[in-house]
């Protein structure tokens, strides 16, 4: 699996630009009270989404250890006589982030919101999207959060750092990568050191897959598809034992490779030939792998939006 998404990685980074490791949260709503549509989860997932963006906070498609989900509490229903009747809602919607390994509740915040409507739905619908994302209030939350969560990675950075050290002696690369990838950007210390020993995992991958990358190309060279070859050869890092080898085909196809292609190929090695930019390949690479092996992480969180 990791040789099949190093392949693709490091082709399509050629032109990334840098990016930073923000903080990443799950939003999550399991086994949702029936009082709220698909619609109405999708809509609410949404809201909360965009307030953890808006304060540059990552919201993960996968399970993570720190989740965000939200509380709504219907307290108060009213029918409004008119023209023609409308139902009225008052509730509170409490965010909560939360360490799922411990159950450690790190920030909480309750807004109170209302919605009109023909009916209870409707009512329901029109008080999610009176949601204001850009309340100063979910600010606060999200800076407390994230302060907290820095912090944790500040204080057990080494358990992360051998935890990833022992994945990588038993060659699971993928999950030292993702053990890495994980600490965040605020949490200064640990994540300078995180960057670095992402480069060696990553160069010991390479170290390990780049027979496969050679054996890919040469599969491709017989079939005369020589731009796919060439993408093969352009995953070789130029520090692992394979990369003369790499470069000897290269000579061979770059006769039957379109100008693009080639151009592509030229400078990749004129960045190699460019240490900064060489680690910047690397940790885009390995950031890549870490986050395409976390997509494939079981889901196991088990929690509820309560809606009363």
């Amino acid at each position: 699996m990791l040789s099949a998404i190093l392949c693709f990685c490091l082709f399509a980074l050629q032109a990334q630009e840098e990016e930073s490791s923000p903080i990443t949260v799950s939003v999550v709503l399991k086994e949702v009270a029936s009082e709220l549509s698909p619609a109405q989860q999708e809509k609410l997932r949404n809201k909360v989404t965009q307030i953890l963006s808006r304060e540059g906070v990552a919201a993960a498609g996968w399970a993570q250890d720190f989740i965000v989900y939200p509380k709504l509490d219907i307290n108060d229903e009213k029918q409004m006589s008119g023209m023609r009747q409308q139902t009225y809602l008052k509730a509170d919607l409490t965010l909560i982030m939360e360490q799922t390994s411990n159950r450690t509740i790190f920030a909480s915040t309750t807004q109170t919101l209302t919605g009109n409507g023909d009916n209870r739905e409707a009512a329901i619908t029109r008080l999610i999207s009176n949601i204001k994302s850009s309340s100063p209030k979910y600010a606060e939350f999200i800076a407390q959060g994230k302060a907290r969560i820095a912090q944790y990675y500040e204080d057990n950075c080494g358990q992360f750092l051998k935890k990833s050290e022992s994945y990588a002696q038993l060659q699971d690369y993928g999950s030292a990568l993702m053990e890495l990838w994980q600490i965040p950007v605020a949490a200064e210390g640990c994540y300078d050191q995180a960057q670095a020993k992402m480069v060696d995992v990553f160069v010991k991958l390479q170290e390990q897959n780049c027979m496969k990358g050679i054996q890919s190309a040469k599969a491709e060279i017989a079939a005369q598809r020589y731009g796919k070859a060439l993408e093969y050869l352009t995953t070789i890092d130029p520090y692992s034992p394979c990369f003369k080898e790499a470069q000897q085909l290269v000579t061979k196809v770059e006769g039957k490779v379109s100008d693009l292609e080639k151009r592509n190929w030229d400078l990749l090695m004129t960045a190699y030939r460019d240490e900064v930019a060489l680690k910047k390949r690397r940790i885009d690479a390995a950031v890549e792998i870490a986050r395409a092996y976390a997509r494939k992480e079981p889901d196991n969180l088990y929690y509820n939006l309560i809606v009363k």
